[in-house]
């Protein structure tokens, strides 16, 4: 049975663009409800491998959709078992869908991973005062206790650091953002940020601006991307 591999969700009845053959080389095409418009293609099987070369002929798709439209990406391997079946949810969640259509029209997503330059160094240094095997067992306990206390304190505050300098200068770009919590936790660490397309340029010359300014940091970014993490959130800035 001929089921739809479903790429994304776009206000409109039609495409503006050309899009490219989904899998299987199957046509992409659009499934029409009211204002909206499904973009979808053939599928006969029941599922999709998740390969690197299938996850980008996904990501292709949404690519040349966002040329022409603002877009609610799928996930890949999104797969209905028809039209009606795609029709009756889209219905459902008309609401959301407009108004998410609406928030996410003209911007893109950038990923960020920031990670220490200098980690490994530091935590080699904090090894290297425990290997003395002519001490005694409460000194080397004592010892390691000291090495996670303050392997803590650096992981603490090497977030923190990291956190503070880069959003002192990428909030400007920023519509919306996921940050990590500001619980303690390990680098590296990644966020989400949501901003428009004509900030792309500037987005990633001020990310290698902190890079330099930062010296014991490093951040890489990855995109721009289909709103993936912003697709029915509030609307304000999250924290994961």
């Amino acid at each position: 049975m001929t089921k739809l591999y479903v790429y994304g969700i776009v206000g409109a009845t039609h495409f503006d663009v050309k899009l490219p053959n989904g899998h299987d080389e199957a046509p992409v095409f659009a499934i029409v409800s009211g204002d909206l418009a499904v973009a979808v293609s053939s599928l006969e099987r029941s599922a999709v491998e998740a390969s690197a070369a299938n996850v980008w002929l996904h990501e292709n798709v949404l690519s040349a959709l966002m040329e022409g439209h603002a877009v609610l990406p799928m996930r890949f391997g999104t797969i209905a078992t028809g039209a009606a079946q795609l029709l009756g949810d889209i219905v459902k969640r008309r609401g959301q869908l407009m108004k998410d259509l609406t928030r996410l029209d003209g911007k893109v997503e950038i990923a960020l991973r920031i990670s220490g330059k200098n980690r490994e160094k530091v935590e080699q240094r904090i090894a290297g005062q425990i290997v003395d095997t002519n001490v005694t067992q409460g000194v080397a306990y004592l010892q390691e206790k000291q090495q996670n206390l303050y392997g803590s304190f650096y992981t603490q505050s090497s977030v923190q650091c990291a956190r503070r300098a880069i959003r002192s200068q990428l909030d400007p770009f920023i519509v919306e953002a996921i940050w990590p919590t500001d619980e303690p936790q390990m680098l590296p660490f990644r966020a989400s940020c949501l901003i428009k397309k004509g900030d792309i340029a500037r987005f990633v010359q001020t990310v290698d601006d902190v890079v330099v300014k930062v010296s014991d940091i490093r951040v890489t970014c990855t995109g721009p991307w289909a709103p993936y993490s912003f697709v029915g959130q509030s609307g304000s800035e999250a924290e994961t």
